[in-house]
């Protein structure tokens, strides 16, 4: 959702990371799959994955926007099994601590993010047949 505002050096470590996050509870969902897909459809055809050190991010990610649009698109990966297994938690602070992420505003990110799940997961009983 968040992928094209990031640069293309920025989309490869994202592709990075949410392999990290993915893999982090030793167990990958076809829910996470999907998801991991599209977030690779989302970025430029000629992007490759980039593994960087976790303390070079705040320097990769150098916007409040790059930064936010960086642990949304982690967060959701988290939460695409429906559960945000603590293995995926504590990645996903360690990458928000250091791109100097309060944790008040992490923790409003993965409310927000839960809440969209949400209402997915509603949108989806509206298209049910009844």
């Amino acid at each position: 959702m968040f992928v094209s505002s990031l640069n293309k050096d920025q989309q490869g470590i994202l592709l990075s990371f949410a392999e990290q996050v993915v893999c982090a509870d030793g167990v990958i969902t076809t829910d996470e799959k999907i998801l991991l897909d599209s977030i690779v459809a989302q970025c430029s055809p000629t992007v490759k994955k980039i593994s960087v050190e976790v303390d070079s991010l705040s320097t990769l990610f150098n916007t409040q926007q790059s930064k936010v649009s960086l642990l949304l698109e982690l967060i959701g990966l988290a939460y695409a099994d429906e559960e945000y297994h603590e293995s995926e938690r504590s990645l996903i602070k360690i990458v928000a601590k250091a791109l100097d992420i309060e944790s008040d505003l992490l923790e409003e990110m993965e409310s927000w993010v839960a809440r969209q799940f949400i209402l997915i997961h509603e949108a989806k009983t509206f298209m049910e047949e009844v």
